[in-house]
């Protein structure tokens, strides 16, 4: 009796290309990360092969030489800076271009790596640069921004905008923080769980003020029959109210949130972001606590990070309310 062998299905080259390209970029990293890493792999492919579409792009690059691999990252590295992009900036797509690499030459799927591909040397230190990174370094300023943003709105509109802005301002959430912020994630006494950088879990205390805001929020929503769309973070505090109405919020549009209350304060420039307003809560913070429990707060994996702020920011003479929980009583420190 004669048996039939089994079919051996056999993934191509192509496909474990790619099937390693998906496992990399999902190795324990925020979804803001994530798209970040292959926007930029796309913005590469679209320069070293732009008649190829990006599945194609990525083969023939990793099939490519040695010597043609290196020369096609090394003028996309001119090209980039030619463009006028900031030396942080190139360094930032230089390394996810080599860690990919990398990445494949330890599975043994690439007999090459670039590490022959020089980053750029930044010309000023990385406290100076964090310092450039502030929306203002003027006391008076940096009070308006900051007491500005807890004034209570009106509208739906103007709830979304300002429960954004204060989170990172008053709370220091990274902008992938904020995004990712369900309702599940907060109890009634403002406790709140924070799913952070790396997959790392930490929690912190909401302001009073915060904590009313978000509740206004969610009852605004079921006010106007809004009901925010579930998924796999849960109930998203933060969703769009145009296209995919009741999903949550994008990071473009965070950005864009961030950037019109800047502009509105005159603090919008070159450089400053949605994490300026992460560094502006530093800036206080790093003046009212011990340096381990702002450390904590941020969700800084090396307090070594959170004691750049002292270099950079050389100890601002802000006399802010203490943005680590409430404000302490009258002549308490």
């Amino acid at each position: 009796m004669s048996r039939k062998k089994a079919k051996v299905e056999r993934i191509s080259p192509k496909d474990t290309i790619m099937a390693n390209f998906t496992l990399w970029l999902y190795d324990t990293r925020s979804p803001h990360t994530q798209n970040g890493k292959k926007q930029n792999w796309i913005r590469f492919m679209r320069f070293a092969y732009p008649e190829l579409d990006f599945d194609e792009a990525l083969y023939k690059y990793f099939t490519s030489s040695k010597a043609e691999a290196l020369s096609k990252a090394k003028a996309y590295k001119a090209h980039l800076l030619s463009k006028g992009k900031g030396l942080g900036t190139v360094n930032t797509y230089l390394s996810c271009l080599k860690s990919f690499v990398k990445y494949l030459h330890k599975g043994d799927l690439l007999d090459w790596t670039l590490d022959a591909l020089d980053l750029e040397r930044q010309r000023t230190s990385y406290s100076v640069r964090l310092s450039q990174k502030l929306p203002t370094q003027d006391e008076k300023k940096l009070l308006a921004l900051i007491n500005g943003i807890a004034k209570k709105p009106k509208t739906l509109r103007e709830y979304r905008f300002v429960v954004a802005v204060q989170l990172m301002a008053w709370h220091g959430l990274r902008a992938s923080e904020v995004v990712g912020l369900s309702f599940e994630h907060i109890q009634p006494d403002g406790t709140c769980t924070i799913l952070g950088k790396g997959n790392k879990v930490r929690q912190i205390q909401l302001r009073s003020e915060t904590l009313e805001l978000i509740q206004n929020l969610k009852a605004l929503y079921e006010a106007e029959g809004i009901e925010p769309t579930p998924d796999a973070l849960g109930t998203p505090v933060l969703i769009s109210l145009r296209k995919g109405k009741g999903c949550r919020i994008g990071y473009h549009t965070l950005a864009r949130l961030a950037k019109n209350l800047l502009k509105a304060y005159g603090m919008q420039r070159k450089g400053i972001s949605c994490h300026s307003l992460r560094h502006t809560f530093a800036t206080i913070a790093i003046q009212h606590a011990p340096l381990l429990a702002v450390s904590q707060y941020l969700g800084h994996a090396n307090i070594a990070t959170t004691q750049t702020y002292l270099h950079a920011l050389q100890k601002l003479n802000v006399a802010a309310a203490l943005p680590i929980g409430e404000r302490p009583p009258e002549g308490e420190a």
